[in-house]
């Protein structure tokens, strides 16, 4: 499901972005240097605006109360604002079923030497049902709501300085026209340069949005990519998809994407509905990144899922407007909250983590994402108190840093958010890597995996698993005796040689317990071969020690001794301790009862003994000697023990692998026989230091 989920988020991030590429212009402009003598460009000159009802505006324009008048004062249009921007949430909390009226009062323009000259009003986009353009209150133009509407031509109404007024009505309707609802690039010149102008304007919106929004097309494509090789797929795929949201809706917004027509819906229900998704993607992303363990940190996801598809429901059947306009008025509140959640856990974890040295960076970047959260919220809060005033002219210059900010900030967040998580993501993956190379020298490979994996996972009951448990003989004894160097050496050379033996034969090295080590083989999953893998391995362990205890005899090292005890029945496998110490391991009956019959090769004097349940396991594999029924230590049952004298090592190789048995057992084949020598000699270690201090 993880590449599923992987590769459709790498898939939507390319493709919100990728129509950008085909809809790019290839002429750019700088407009500081254009004289007024060319080109005329309204975007820094304030509007006046009003939403009237459709019976007050019905026969208004043309006539002479009609605002857009140039002997009506202006102040006939109560509200005033500079284009700046979107007036989607404009017109749908005040303007919805409204006519809006919008007015410039400018000059003619200095390009225009006598009344009468053709000039041309360009725009971008336009926000209604349908919409009516004036010149000094006459007539001009009409069309529909869109983006892509013609640039209109009229004849100049006086020379060059003279005053002038220009106006659009717009009848708002229930649904805004599926386009931008926006007017911007709003400018005046001869008509034979307006489709250069035009195209100046678009290629500089590209030149604005395009970067960024490439880089957060990256971003997200990175962050869906990353779901292949990271345990922490969820919050990546959550942060993936949120800004492949916020992304889509930048270039929607800026039309540098086609507008989704096949969802049947407005514009402002298409925007909602992408909010939407946002804020629950957003807040997933803060209960993942966070690790917050309550389940009900998925309410508020379940929540904005629920209303995106409410809202969609609204914009199809049109019932519920009041609804949707109130959320689209109210969005700041939203914005608040999201924010506001991400400071809050986001101090949360910090102060969970401060005392944490393996923390240390994720408490750095939750206290850095806590504290530009707050900012931005804090910046969404005083937006949300100015704004109550219906944004004047002088409200909007009195506080256009804050609307800046507030307007760009988010931006800088998902970038930097993006950063910090990218950096910590490569240091945790380069952590990660250090831990399990040395986690694999801990624990069995075979078993890291499983371990990882099954991180809450309970203990399994496992039926047939072997164990094999193998023990040095008088190692008190030789600690005691010898330089801690000599033993240290010994004792590594012997875990090597049974290590490599165990592992050879598909086993897995459970743990070393000082001079024991105790093998299994079935854990975590049945093998079809383990039994016979187990007397394999024993049989490697014992040519590997005797061609050890060779070169060290040749060193004038003391040899090692050792005995093996096989046996196969039920244990459990799993983690094992408390929240500060776990140990994955086997315990149960067949661990204590290969432990007694290794403990019981010392009163029998042989090196390998296995139980009757494994012997049954492997009787066409091996040659022994049934020593009968032997009470053990700690039993309130008898067991019956096998010597192990031979087995085959492969097909057609059979081995005994011990120079003093080979010498008096001449059977080569599978079987039990009788009266076979002990093959553990004791070797006097006292002896053998009395004679090293004599030299």
């Amino acid at each position: 499901m993880r590449w599923l989920f992987a590769g459709v988020a790498t898939l939507c991030a390319w493709f919100a972005i990728s129509p950008s590429f085909e809809r790019r212009s290839g002429l750019g402009l700088d407009f500081t240097e254009v004289s007024t003598e060319v080109m005329l460009s309204l975007e820094d000159t304030p509007h006046r605006f009003e939403f009237l009802s459709k019976q007050e505006a019905e026969g208004l324009c043309p006539g002479p109360r009609c605002p857009l008048n140039l002997e009506v004062p202006a102040g006939a249009l109560s509200r005033e604002r500079k284009i700046t921007g979107n007036l989607s949430t404009m017109t749908t909390t005040d303007g919805w079923r409204k006519v809006m009226y919008m007015r410039w009062d400018t000059v003619v323009p200095g390009f225009v030497k006598k009344e009468g000259e053709k000039v041309a009003f360009d725009f971008y986009g336009i926000s209604g049902k349908s919409w009516r353009f004036f010149v000094n209150g006459k007539l001009i133009a009409n069309g529909f709501g869109g983006t892509d509407l013609p640039y209109v031509v009229f004849d100049a109404p006086g020379s060059s300085k003279s005053p002038m007024t220009l106006g659009f009505e717009v009848d708002v309707g229930r649904s805004l026209a599926p386009g931008i609802v926006h007017i911007a690039q709003i400018f005046l010149c001869p008509p034979e340069a307006a489709g250069k102008f035009r195209q100046a304007y678009r290629t500089l919106d590209h030149m604005s949005v395009l970067p960024s929004a490439t880089g957060f097309a990256l971003m997200a494509m990175l962050a869906g990519l990353g779901c292949f090789f990271t345990p922490f797929y969820k919050e990546i795929l959550a942060f993936s998809i949120f800004v492949t949201a916020f992304n889509w809706r930048l270039l929607m917004v800026n039309d540098m994407v086609p507008f989704p027509a096949w969802l049947n819906v407005d514009f402002v229900t298409t925007d909602a509905m992408l909010r939407c998704t946002l804020f629950g993607t957003m807040w997933a992303f803060w209960g993942l990144y966070f690790r917050v363990k309550s389940k009900l940190k998925w309410i508020p996801v379940a929540f904005y899922a629920s209303l995106a598809l409410a809202w969609y429901g609204v914009g199809r059947t049109g019932i519920g407007t009041a609804g949707l306009v109130w959320f689209v008025k109210n969005i700041e509140i939203h914005q608040v909250a999201v924010f506001g959640g991400a400071s809050v856990l986001g101090l949360r974890t910090w102060q969970a983590t401060h005392k944490m040295p393996w923390a240390k960076f994720r408490n750095v970047t939750s206290l850095i994402i806590s504290l530009f959260a707050l900012l931005i919220c804090a910046s969404f809060i005083t937006k949300l108190v100015v704004s109550s005033d219906g944004l004047s002219w002088q409200v909007y210059r009195a506080y256009e840093p804050l609307y800046f900010f507030a307007n760009y900030s988010v931006r800088g967040f998902i970038l930097g958010v993006g950063m910090l998580i990218a950096l910590e993501w490569a240091l945790i993956v380069r952590d990660r890597q250090t831990v399990l190379q040395r986690f694999g020298t801990v624990v069995d490979p075979r078993l890291m995996n499983e371990i990882i994996r099954g991180e809450d996972a309970g203990s399994k009951r496992l039926d047939h698993v072997v164990v094999l448990f193998i023990d040095l003989r008088s190692f008190t004894k030789i600690c005691d005796l010898y330089d801690p160097d000599r033993v240290t050496l010994a004792l590594n050379s012997y875990l090597d040689a049974v290590t490599q033996s165990v592992q050879m034969h598909e086993g897995v090295i459970d743990k070393f317990v000082g001079d024991a080590v105790l093998a299994t083989w079935g854990v975590p999953e049945k093998g079809p071969s383990d039994a016979v893998n187990a007397l394999r391995a024993a049989l490697s362990i014992r040519l590997a020690l005797e061609d050890l205890n060779h070169r060290r005899l040749a060193l004038g090292e003391f040899p090692l001794q050792f005995g093996i005890g096989i046996h196969m029945g039920r244990a459990i496998f799993g983690p094992m301790g408390n929240g500060t110490r776990v140990d994955h391991t086997v315990i149960g009956p067949a661990v204590n009862i290969a432990s007694r019959v290794q403990d019981l090769t010392k009163r029998f004097g042989f090196d390998i003994l296995m139980s009757k349940e494994f012997y049954q396991e492997v009787t066409s594999e091996c040659l022994v000697e049934n020593l009968g029924s032997v009470e053990v230590r700690g039993m309130s049952r008898h067991l019956e023990l096998f010597k192990v004298i031979g087995a085959y090592m492969s097909p057609g190789q059979f081995v005994i692998g011990d120079k003093t048995l080979e010498a008096t057992i001449p059977e080569r084949s599978p079987g039990v026989i009788k009266n076979t020598p002990n093959n553990l000699i004791a070797f006097d270690y006292d002896k053998q230091r009395e004679d090293e201090m004599a030299a």
